[in-house]
């Protein structure tokens, strides 16, 4: 049973529009259902997103649940080295689910007419027509008192005029307004990388990004800036998603016809920035290539970066991650498919490097993950060069610094304490002398800084991977290989 009509306010089904929305949807809705909401009665209609959207030939589109896929290896490669969460940019659009039904959106003025759609014609003035005209399998609609007009092929607007044109022949002082009432139903396959490929009938309005929204959108190994519109056999358009999210720019959607292909190539390469910028998340590339466009693309740096450098974690050929530091500003940096693109800030945590330096074959910073030991950094650096020095070798430890670091500062503080109670004795001649001398040694023992030296055997440890002399490294580890002396020291 219908409810009452709201003074107002129109009432439908799951929804109650404000007069001024509903005004604009009401030339969307097919002509019945306009006169009884002229005539103050509801109407059973779907509201986007909520229910099935309605075929001309009477048939429910069934909408598709939305779930989030599970984790990409690329996403699952970006928590293991500290930046769990990150997601592919524009994923979000396809949220919605597929259930949202074209006949409550604007039929655009490029809609290109065809057979099986359903047109209202008013006329007013010195004539009072109001004909349903249907489009018929010859493309042709049969016009009251002016006979059939073909306008298949024809869009909306231009379909509008040349109607007019007919009608202008045999009436004189008329309006006439022309709206669309029902889409004819299509065929259309989606296919390639999204998550449920087939043949989806639609309604002839239906665009490309529904589309792909329809079949549960694109997958993470999907492109999203090159969808294509395939019409035998022959690419007729295209959709950059990022347009849409980025500057706006919504794609039409009035060319898709029967039989028409939408295919979703693979992606290019994908890159994932992290830390100090305004849009954290993994994105594909096309034109960007310098590491300021790439930054760009994730909204530019974020107030809380510190900028230079940023570290770029990266698999190399044999699959061991290494680490690379590029200026922000500056050139030099090359995008591989699979880069993590750290920006540092300075309120998050270090970034869980450890480092190797001097004499093996790529010196840098390397992604630390848990339980790597130090044969694995220099496997990492490509190996040693052929004068590396390894009895030379040190390491540095950033906890081993700050603990020798505190007990040093205790040292000094107690030898200050110690010197001041004792004081040089009074009376005698070089007191003065004595009060300087100690008063330098405080002023360098107080500048001295800890190290954090830690005594290793990089031989043994590379002879006998896993033993006890290859020692399990920690965040902020470094590593320095020095060259084999040149000069030999005669002692005794």
């Amino acid at each position: 049973m219908s409810e009452p009509h709201e003074q107002g306010r129109i009432r439908m089904k799951h929804a109650i529009l404000p007069l001024a929305a509903a005004l604009v949807a009401l030339g969307a809705f097919p002509g019945e259902e306009r006169e009884r909401i002229s005539a103050g009665q509801a109407v059973e209609a779907a509201v986007a997103g909520e229910a099935p959207a309605r075929l001309a030939d009477g048939r429910m589109q069934q909408p598709i649940h939305w779930e989030p896929p599970p984790p990409s290896r690329f996403q699952q490669f970006i928590a293991s080295i500290g930046y769990p969460g990150v997601q592919y940019y524009g994923m979000v659009i396809f949220e919605g689910g597929g259930g949202f039904s074209h006949y409550y959106r604007p039929v655009p003025a490029d809609y290109l007419i065809g057979p099986g759609d359903e047109m209202m014609l008013r006329m007013w003035g010195k004539v009072d027509v109001r004909e349903v005209l249907i489009v018929d399998p010859e493309g042709r609609v049969d016009l009251p008192h002016a006979g059939p007009l073909i306008i298949a092929g024809k869009r909306l607007s231009d379909a509008k005029k040349a109607i007019a044109n007919a009608m202008s022949r045999v009436f004189t002082d008329f309006r006439m307004d022309v709206t669309i009432t029902r889409l004819r139903t299509i065929e259309v396959i989606v296919t390639g990388e999204v998550r449920q490929p087939g043949l989806y009938r639609v309604g002839s309005g239906t665009g490309i990004l529904q589309l792909l929204t329809m079949a549960g959108g694109v997958l993470p190994t999907g492109t999203m800036r090159d969808v294509q519109l395939l019409r035998g056999g022959q690419r007729i358009a295209g959709l950059d998603v990022y347009d849409l999210l980025m500057k706006g720019i919504e794609p039409s959607s009035g060319g898709i016809i029967d039989s028409d292909i939408v295919f979703v190539p693979q992606a290019g390469v994908q890159v994932a920035v992290v830390g100090g910028v305004k849009r954290p998340a993994i994105y594909e590339l096309t034109a960007e290539k310098s590491l300021r466009e790439i930054i760009a693309l994730a909204g530019g740096l974020d107030f809380t970066s510190t900028g230079n450098p940023a570290v770029v974690h990266r698999l190399d050929d044999t699959g061991r991650l290494q680490g690379l530091e590029f200026p922000v500003d500056g050139g030099g940096y090359k995008p591989v498919h699979g880069d993590v693109v750290v920006i540092p800030e300075p309120f998050s945590a270090p970034a869980r490097v450890v480092k190797i330096g001097g004499e093996v074959e790529r010196p840098g910073s390397y992604p630390f993950v848990d339980g790597m030991r130090l044969s694995e950094l220099v496997r990492q650096a490509k190996g040693l060069r052929s004068n590396a020095y390894l009895r030379g070798a040190e390491f540095f430890r950033a906890s081993v610094k700050a603990l020798q670091q505190e007990r040093l500062d205790e040292a000094v503080r107690m030898l200050e304490l110690r010197m001041t109670a004792e004081g040089p004795e009074i009376g005698s001649p070089d007191a003065a002398v004595q009060l300087q001398y100690r008063r330098e040694l405080l002023s360098r023992l107080k500048n001295v800084r800890a190290s954090g030296r830690v005594s290793i055997d990089l031989a043994g440890a590379l002879e006998r991977s896993g033993s006890a002399a290859d020692i399990t490294l920690e965040p902020g580890d470094t590593l320095v290989i020095p060259l084999v002396p040149s000069t030999v020291a005669v002692v005794g």
